[in-house]
């Protein structure tokens, strides 16, 4: 019985000589006693220029710079195997930088789809598409969340700085018997409390704009940045991955241990100043 298959893998993926020698042995293993037809590999890059191959050696030796890195890398089988016109295989795997990861299969017996899908879905979706995407309705709602986020912060600040005075300069102006003392506490205290500033007109100004920027989506290039998808791990792009996935992860970690160490110091200092 005819049967086919068309599938989108989830997720971004990453693809390097390992990965791609592994999905070539699956392809080769279970067709080895359909067909003996080699898998011929379709390359495009970014200079505009594609070309076939059956060795899989030249797909690796790419140098893959940026201006003429792969952007799409299709794996396919022969339409007919010799001697075999009543089990003719359709079959396409294709990675793409834009589209992710998607196959095409289509043959004369249904078994022969199913085995080869389900073996490359099994080791795809565990090897290979390992990487969270962010689609851009997923985006926007990140970007409200951090719009709201922003708001709370800035209308927290302003009314904590509305209703609580220095404790220092407020007991100060309570024990002095000064006209002097208590009229200059009331006027930084004035100053203390006014909503706007200079520099508070600043902030409020940048907080908006990053609001906005991020309910538009402006969130998920950071998100790729931090989670790259849909690489090709070979010659110059694997090495810029590597430096960029140290840099990420230094990053990170400076800013949660950084994070930790403001959020403990001003409670110490918060402890101390209420009393």
């Amino acid at each position: 019985m005819p049967a086919f298959v068309e599938h989108s893998f989830p997720g971004g993926f990453l693809i390097d000589e390992t990965r791609l020698r592994k999905l070539k042995d699956i392809i080769e293993s279970r067709e080895a006693k359909n067909s003996d037809q080699k898998i011929i590999y379709q390359v495009y890059r970014g200079d505009s220029y594609y070309y076939t191959t059956e060795s899989v050696d030249d797909v690796i030796k790419e140098d893959n710079e940026d201006w003429r890195r792969i952007t799409r890398l299709e794996l396919k089988l022969p339409h007919t195997a010799p001697g075999k016109e009543d089990s003719d295989l359709h079959f396409v795997l294709s990675f793409s930088d834009t589209m992710g990861c998607q196959l095409w299969a289509s043959a004369d017996d249904r078994d022969r789809v199913f085995l080869l899908f389900s073996d490359l879905r099994d080791y795809i979706q565990h090897e290979v598409t390992i990487i969270r995407t962010i689609d851009p309705n997923t985006s926007r709602f990140l970007g409200v969340i951090f719009s709201l986020v922003i708001l709370a912060l800035v209308t927290f600040t302003l009314l904590y700085r509305l209703d609580h005075p220095d404790p220092s300069g407020l007991r100060q102006a309570l024990e002095s018997s000064d006209i002097a003392t208590k009229l200059n506490f009331l006027i930084n205290q004035r100053q203390r409390s006014a909503p706007f500033g200079s520099r508070g007109l600043f902030l409020l100004v940048l907080a908006t704009i990053a609001s906005f920027g991020a309910m538009l989506g402006g969130l998920r290039p950071l998100f790729r940045y931090i989670f790259p998808g849909n690489l090709f791990l070979f010659g110059k792009r694997r090495e810029h991955f590597e430096k960029r996935q140290r840099l990420t992860n230094n990053l990170l970690w400076v800013v949660g241990v950084g994070l930790m160490v403001s959020v403990a110091a001003g409670l110490i200092v918060w402890r101390f100043t209420a009393k």
